[in-house]
């Protein structure tokens, strides 16, 4: 695992977006560009930053569904 409950996939997805700046306002690269930088789709992209982000929320924070 890649630290806070995340794969290794999507703690390499966001730190690779969070270094790339995709984070910042306004973003310094797409998700396209993103994506091509991880090898993958932007969909693929998309949804593991999604996943990643979710899982950040619920083990940091707390938070579940419902």
């Amino acid at each position: 695992m890649g630290g806070a409950g995340l794969t290794d996939a999507q703690y390499d997805a966001l730190v690779t977006a969070y270094r790339s700046g995709y984070f910042e306002e306004p973003r310094a690269l797409s998700l396209s560009e993103l994506a091509e930088e991880l090898g993958i789709s932007p969909t693929a992209a998309s949804g593991r930053l999604r996943r990643a982000t979710k899982r950040l929320v619920e083990t940091q924070l707390a938070v579940t569904d419902g």
